[in-house]
């Protein structure tokens, strides 16, 4: 995922060489970050270090990277922010997970993060665990992203940059949108820094999101999040995956070209250009 900052600049106490706490400050500068996934093997892993070593070269102000569920890829996501960090001279913020994580697991992830100089997190209620559907607590864990906002700034006061995420169609398993909303400005209330919002392709829904959030009185920053487009048939698929709504103006405009991969990108492209 792409988190183009069309809201603020972003500076930094660059006190560890490129590793710093993320300040959000109130300029109209773009920027632009990366989200990378942790591969499975070993090869995946070899491929993801020569396309990290690429988009370095277009000096994201940040990297987040994720963290499967019950730190299923703990140290693969470890792994990945250490290079990043040390190899490439990336600023990284790590996804962090309640599922299937015992306050000390946490614990021990974020002494980790510490070590390796990392000063930014994300943190996540998480997904169910593979093969189920019901979430879960686990023993002496957490069972809200609101929870964790909590431990982590109780225990590293303002060492870390705490992101939270936002939806602006609403979590699937909210009973009401303006539930989801209050749900979101307690994790502000409990010390999140800055909002970065699920995928989303109407930019209506975004806007009218951070009106509402304005409204309830969180003023923290509201980063979007973008999927780039590869096809018309990936852009349906991950529309339904997460729930969210594809305008029609682009799907028509995208049905027209749907065979040429490269001109659906390009066009994909241009969208983001002309909403920032």
């Amino acid at each position: 995922m792409v988190l183009p900052n069309i809201l603020q600049s972003i500076d930094g106490d660059h006190e560890s060489g490129n590793t710093r706490r993320l300040d959000f400050s109130e300029h109209s500068i773009p920027t632009l970050s990366f989200e990378f996934f942790p591969p499975k093997t070993d090869q995946g892993m070899a491929n993801l270090m020569k396309r990290m070593a690429s988009m370095s070269d277009m000096k994201p102000e940040w990297i987040d990277v994720t963290f499967g569920a019950g730190g299923s890829t703990k140290h693969r996501t470890l792994e990945i922010c250490e290079m990043a960090v040390k190899d490439f001279g990336m600023n990284v913020m790590m996804h962090l997970t309640c599922t299937n994580m015992s306050r000390n697991d946490i614990d021990s992830v974020l002494a980790k993060m510490k070590s390796i100089g990392i000063r930014n997190v994300l943190a996540l209620r998480g997904d169910p665990p593979t093969g189920t559907t019901e979430w879960i607590s686990s023993d002496s864990g957490f069972s809200h992203a609101v929870d964790l906002v909590r431990h982590i700034r109780s225990e590293y006061d303002d060492y870390f940059c705490i992101a939270v995420a936002g939806y602006p169609e609403g979590h699937a398993d909210s009973d009401s949108f303006e539930s989801d909303l209050h749900f979101l400005k307690e994790k502000v209330d409990a010390g999140a820094d800055v909002v970065v919002t699920q995928l989303f392709y109407d930019t209506e829904a975004y806007f009218e999101f951070v009106q509402r959030l304005r409204h309830l009185g969180v003023k923290v920053p509201v980063i979007p999040g973008v999927m780039p487009i590869i096809s018309l048939p990936s852009l349906k698929r991950m529309a339904s995956m997460c729930r969210v709504h594809v305008p029609d103006a682009i799907l028509n405009d995208l049905e027209a070209i749907k065979d040429d991969e490269e001109a659906v990108r390009d066009r994909w492209s241009s969208y983001i250009y002309n909403e920032q």
